[in-house]
């Protein structure tokens, strides 16, 4: 096996304070920013000082706790899902009891994005350290397509199953009483990031009549007939649509979005289809309004290697299948969640929740969601508040990727979203992630189209935003966040420790190759500073990454040139951070595709 790197963060205690006031969360000098403790008793004066580099041994620091499948090494019992090809877009949390649930992409075919099928997956340690694992499962996956035929396992991608019904990007956020939300990019066939939406931005999936909001709709158009000309990686890739989800003429039949049966806008008003059709919460089709009598379709199948057929097996159909008599816009994608109130045990359907904020009228086309995880707010106002963040993507339009920043203050019951996309004027920002100020005060750290992220700061809990500003590296180190102009970032508020003069740390793991190079993860302290006074209500706030004595603390915790793509970092109930990460090279033949798990000890062990 590779050998893999630790960083040892040692973190001290200022020789200002005695053992007393440490104890109690005193002893140094008060700070002067006016930010309050908020009463988690950190200690004042702790600082992160340095580090010193240790090779992982067998003491259960680096793990694989979700890998690739295309590596026989790898092929480990509880470590990977049959026939699936390979495992990306890591997001963990942490529950209050120290259990960490990690979830992240399952990918069909090769390593393909969406529009291609993918699945969600979810395995959870249940020991606070990360040693054990349960087995990995496959947490949300929709039966259009069927799995057993769909490849061999660890054999030669198959194709791009465009067709295919898609859950990707996911994340997850822990909201009130540890129950968990998991997140995904829902999608129709034909619409990922590379596909549907090419026309810049879209009108609404959704229209409104009298109280009740509708999903657009249209008849499929789609047909057995025409499955066998689709063929993977061939000349045609799947339904296309061509149409505005406004367009009368085409959606001119809809869904109550909580469910209730399929119907026709007519002059006279809303009027049920026949033969009748329901849909209920979850938009999966019945023939009866009491959800009794499944609507049944055929799975589809891979035939001959490259083409696709019916397979004989059936399979409860859902609105958004290949197969669905009626069909939403093809150019148009949506969010949707899951819930578990077990700590991960079992969990609900994944439910559609765009429509909670389209009536801002906010035209997006694609929402995608970003890979990172949610934030509980626990400062200031709206404590509890679990915000999460999409971004649209829009061609022909600059900047064509900004920001949404979303929640839920009701476990996922009701949803709101910020009153616009951060503002920006150039600058793009996608993949993005939020941290809290003490005051309860909101960053969000986003990916961009430079080589540093960038930042934008709410002020009334996620409503609003100011404009994107860029993050800028220390001094003489321009080479701080390489790597992060082609790739995700994922950031996190550190609680168990501060900065020097009581200020709130964070840390960020990120790439830092050479340009864009996806190698060579790092993990980076920074305090937050408060430019103003904290009452104020022009305050501001900014990232200081010299906060130790005028030193940066960033480390790298792979080999050197070792592969870092996305990540998600968390903080241990012991105070340690980890970092799950995509470790090996997934896009380069994909021999070891893997999503690797590293500690990295805050504590003097």
């Amino acid at each position: 096996m590779k050998k893999y790197l630790a960083i040892l963060l040692t973190v001290v205690m200022a020789s200002c304070g005695s053992t007393a006031d440490t104890d109690n969360g005193g002893g140094g000098e008060k700070p002067t920013t006016g930010v309050p403790d908020n009463g988690l008793g950190y200690y004042e004066t702790a600082k992160v000082l340095g580090s010193a580099r240790t090779p992982i041994t067998n003491i259960g620091q680096f793990k694989h706790p979700i890998v690739g499948f295309t590596s026989e090494g790898f092929k480990k019992p509880g470590n990977w899902i049959k026939n699936n090809h390979s495992a990306r877009i890591p997001t963990a949390v942490t529950l209050s009891d120290g259990t960490i649930v990690l979830t992240g992409d399952l990918r069909w075919s090769s390593d393909a994005d969406a529009p291609h099928k993918t699945s969600s997956f979810v395995r959870i340690s249940r020991d606070v350290l990360g040693e054990t694992w349960d087995d990995v499962k496959i947490l949300n996956n929709f039966n259009d397509i069927d799995l057993d035929t769909v490849a061999a396992e660890g054999g030669v991608a198959v194709g791009q199953m465009k067709i295919g019904m898609g859950l990707v990007d996911n994340s997850m956020g822990v909201a009130q009483d540890d129950t968990l939300i998991a997140l995904s990019m829902f999608n129709p066939p034909t619409v990922g990031l590379h596909g549907g939406s090419g026309r810049g931005t879209e009108a609404q999936p959704f229209t409104n009549i009298g109280t009740t909001d509708y999903l657009l709709l249209r008849e499929s158009g789609e047909t057995a007939a025409d499955l066998a000309k689709y063929r993977t990686g061939k000349s045609a890739s799947g339904p296309s649509d061509g149409t505005r989800p406004d367009d009368k003429s085409v959606f001119k039949y809809g869904v109550d979005v909580k469910g209730g049966p399929i119907v026709e806008f007519t002059t006279s008003g809303p009027k049920p289809v026949s033969p009748a059709l329901y849909v209920d919460e979850y938009w999966e089709l019945y023939k009866d309004a009491k959800f009794t009598q499944k609507y049944m379709t055929n799975q589809m199948a891979i035939a001959n290697g490259d083409q696709y057929e019916w397979s004989d097996k059936e399979t409860h159909a859902h609105l958004f299948f290949y197969a669905s008599p009626y069909a939403p816009s093809y150019v148009n994608s949506y969010l949707a969640y899951s819930k578990s109130d077990d700590r991960g045990k079992t969990w609900s359907k994944p439910k559609e929740l765009t429509h909670h904020f389209s009536k801002k009228g906010l035209d997006y086309g694609i929402l995608i969601n970003s890979p990172a995880k949610g934030y509980l707010k626990r400062f200031g106002a709206n404590k509890g508040r679990l915000l999460f963040s999409s971004y649209k993507h829009t061609a022909g339009i600059s900047p064509h990727e900004l920001p949404l920043v979303f929640w839920t203050d009701d476990k996922g019951e009701t949803w709101d979203s910020a009153n616009n996309f951060i503002p920006s004027d150039s600058l793009t920002g996608s993949e993005s992630v939020i941290v809290e100020m003490p005051n309860g005060d909101l960053m969000l750290i986003s990916r961009s189209n430079l080589s540093k992220p960038l930042y934008s700061i709410s002020l009334d809990s996620g409503k609003t935003w100011s404009k994107f500003r860029i993050i800028e590296e220390p001094a003489g180190n321009s080479e701080y966040f390489n790597g992060i102009v082609n790739n995700q970032l994922s950031a996190i508020n550190i609680s168990h420790y501060k900065a020097q003069d009581d200020r709130a740390l964070i840390a960020i793991s990120h790439a830092r190759g050479a340009g864009t190079a996806r190698k060579n993860g790092h993990v980076t302290f920074a305090a937050l500073n408060l430019i103003g006074n904290v009452t104020a209500p022009d305050r501001d706030w900014e990232l200081d990454f010299l906060f130790n004595g005028g030193e940066g603390v960033q480390q790298q915790y792979t080999e050197l040139g070792g592969q870092h793509d996305y990540s998600g970092i968390i903080e241990l109930q012991n105070g340690d951070v980890a970092s799950f990460y995509e470790g090996s090279s997934w896009w380069s033949g994909w021999a070891e595709s893997a999503l690797d798990y590293v500690t990295i000890p805050l504590t003097a062990r």
